[in-house]
């Protein structure tokens, strides 16, 4: 499929000048994300727009493998802010040990 890039149309082999100037990306293909991924995503999405606009100083994450057998710990805590985060973390485990649909609860 051919695809604009600096003025010139580029496919099949070959280059050709183009009057437009467009960039044109090329379509993600595959399925759509599951409803768990999504999930994922805009708990992601959330923590980022908080960074970005300052308004986070510290973040504890913990990751599962989709299969299940790998989970992965990561954290970047200002000074000062780590006995809070624990604790959150152990009310956060908490909750999810008592809910039994396995759904996280936000605050």
């Amino acid at each position: 499929m051919p695809y604009l890039r600096a003025g010139f149309v580029i496919g099949a082999g070959r280059v050709q000048a183009s009057e437009d100037n467009v960039l044109s990306f090329p379509v993600r293909h595959g399925a759509a994300p599951s409803a768990d991924a999504l999930s994922v995503i805009a708990v992601l999405q959330d923590q980022l727009e908080l960074a970005r606009t300052g308004k986070l100083r510290s973040i504890a994450l913990a990751s599962v493998s989709s299969d299940g057998r790998a989970v992965v710990t990561r954290c970047s805590c200002a000074r000062g802010d780590v006995v809070d985060v624990v604790d959150a973390l152990r009310v956060l485990a908490d909750d999810m040990v008592d809910d039994d649909a396995g759904a996280v609860r936000t605050a």
